[in-house]
């Protein structure tokens, strides 16, 4: 299983005029009315013909692919839609899949396809999951069936992507009249509650700002701020830009009441998700979340300013589930009467 910026990649290879474009052409709008970003990249060795009308490019995207490449020996070239769905074009690391047509020997799964016509010819690539033709299971025109094997395949890709957690520390807290981080929780500190739970549900955690730790956690993994944010977004940001590839389970340090069976709800990705987290009547709760690399790469590099990561969220569309809404577990700290609740 191969990634490219966190997104899965699957090929189309074949011979000539095996049929790959027409396939890929009509499962990509089947993928797409399941709500996922899809992305096109040829590999052309017999030299550009820039993205014509009629031309296999030009028709996957018409077919609803987000982002368009290909490339030779010699040239390459990138397709992307605009309109106010997007305010600056859309990188493969916005999109939930990459099909691929042709570089047989990339170090991807691929699926392949045999003559159109009917009769079967030899294998001349690696890392082969499927056949359509020939002796494998599908037709050329099952492509329903067809779009249906990429989306397990999807599936199966999900549960290898990379889930890293970020407890956000921050700095001083003059409310709370010392770090949050510090804060009693039992017998442990705040940041070792929150610590210990959230890294049971991700391949690696990490400390995410500046904000002073106790002694236990000396050791623990830490990222600092990224430079020119504020607030939590700066902690967002910088997880993001430390593992592109990953998505993120990102919760704030002073949640005392959040245990393994809350948080884990919030680790079960689908394909297509962007936001896992738990909205109110008042609205978005961000800071109890998983992000995709999807929609963290948007963030930091559409956010234009805005240093609100609920209003940054709105502005992207995102609605939250109200069914992970939990008063209790969500409870926070932000005076100190709240450490008598």
């Amino acid at each position: 299983m191969e990634f490219l910026n966190g997104v899965p990649v699957i090929g189309f290879c074949g011979h000539s005029g095996s049929g790959k474009t027409t396939i890929i052409e009509k499962i990509v709008p089947r993928l797409a009315r399941r709500g996922l970003a899809v992305a096109y990249l040829k590999h052309d060795s017999h030299g550009l013909q820039v993205d014509r009308e009629g031309k296999d490019t030009d028709r996957i995207f018409r077919a609803g692919a987000r982002v368009i490449a290909a490339g030779s020996s010699a040239e390459g070239f990138l397709r992307t839609h605009g309109g106010e769905e997007f305010v600056c074009p859309p990188s493969f690391a916005e999109c939930d899949i990459i099909l691929v047509e042709g570089y047989k020997n990339a170090p991807w799964e691929k699926i392949w396809v045999h003559p159109h016509g009917g009769g079967e010819d030899a294998i001349a690539a690696d890392k082969v999951i499927y056949e359509v033709g020939g002796r494998g299971s599908l037709r050329h025109d099952e492509t329903g069936q067809i779009a249906d094997q990429v989306g397990y395949w999807l599936v199966r890709a999900l549960l290898l992507k990379p889930l890293y957690a970020g407890i956000l520390v921050g700095g001083k807290s003059t409310r709370m009249g010392r770090p949050k981080a510090l804060l009693p929780a039992g017998n442990i500190t705040l940041a070792e509650h929150v610590h210990g739970v959230v890294k049971n549900h991700a391949n690696r955690a990490y400390l995410l700002g500046s904000g002073p730790l106790p002694p236990a956690l000396a050791e623990a993994e830490r990222i600092a701020d990224a430079p020119g944010f504020e607030g939590p977004l700066a902690g967002l940001v910088a997880a993001h830009r430390f593992a592109p590839d990953a998505d993120w389970l990102i919760f704030a340090v002073d949640m005392p009441n959040i245990d393994d069976g809350y948080v884990g709800r919030f680790a079960r990705r689908e394909p297509a998700f962007r936001f896992m987290g738990p909205r109110s009547e008042e609205g978005l709760e961000p800071l109890a979340a998983c992000y995709s690399s999807q929609l963290l790469a948007r963030m930091a590099r559409e956010h234009g300013g805005e240093m609100s990561i609920t209003r940054l969220l709105e502005k992207f569309g995102i609605k939250g589930d109200s069914r992970l809404y939990d008063p209790v577990r969500l409870i926070n700290l932000n005076t100190p009467a709240d450490l008598s609740k």
